[in-house]
């Protein structure tokens, strides 16, 4: 049984979807979309999950801290690439819709795009 200094010491644990939802819904009630609140969180539990704790659920405060103080916006609204760093939510959040702007632009303007058959 192990003693007391132990148990005091003992790092919780918790599920990884537990801890991604809750984690989504902190950043929901700062006031992130839902879908920025998502992709935040599904990289911070990912991440401390490879043992990247530095960089992972450790910087929720962190970030918090910074949509408080109005250093980090919760609820950007980027166009292109260029002014999505400078109104950013998480960095994982934008990084994420950055994504899915630059696949929607090569969809448009791929010689490789669906043609009829023939």
């Amino acid at each position: 049984m192990p003693s007391d200094a132990v148990k005091a010491n003992a790092t919780p644990f918790f599920a990884a979807d537990d801890l991604r939802r809750w984690t989504a819904s902190v950043f929901a009630a700062a006031g992130a979309r839902a879908e920025d609140a998502q992709a935040t969180a599904d990289v911070l539990v990912r991440t401390s999950l490879r043992g990247i704790d530095t960089h992972g659920v450790a910087r929720i405060l962190i970030y918090l801290e910074k949509v408080r103080s109005g250093e980090v916006n919760a609820q950007p609204s980027p166009t292109r690439p260029a002014n999505a760093a400078t109104g950013c939510c998480m960095s994982m959040a934008t990084a994420v819709w950055a994504s899915r702007w630059a696949c929607r632009r090569c969809a448009r303007r791929s010689p490789w795009r669906a043609r009829p058959r023939l």
